[in-house]
Order: C-alpha cells, then sequence, then structure tokens
C-alpha cells in the first residue's frame, strides 16, 4: 500500500468523520422544518 493510498484513506475516513457529525446535527434541523411547513401546509399553526 502506497503512502498515497494511505494518505487518501485517512482524509476519507476524516471527511466522513466531520459529515457524520453535520449529518447528525441537520437531521433534527431538516425534521423540525420539515414539521413546520407541514403544519403551515394544513393551517395547523395558529
Amino acid at each position: 500500500m502506497t503512502s498515497r493510498i494511505r494518505a487518501m484513506i485517512g482524509e476519507l475516513l476524516y471527511v466522513a468523520h466531520r459529515m457524520r457529525r453535520a449529518i447528525i446535527l441537520a437531521v433534527p434541523a431538516v425534521g423540525t422544518v420539515m414539521m413546520a411547513a407541514v403544519a403551515q401546509h394544513y393551517h395547523l399553526l395558529p
């Protein structure tokens, strides 16, 4: 295994780790926005 391939794998793992945190933070926000949009669409909000 060359050092270039090892560096690429390390970079992919690093990006995936960073993205995982972003995804975990984004999911509740997206869910809340979608719930609000559906509630507004059906006039459930005052």
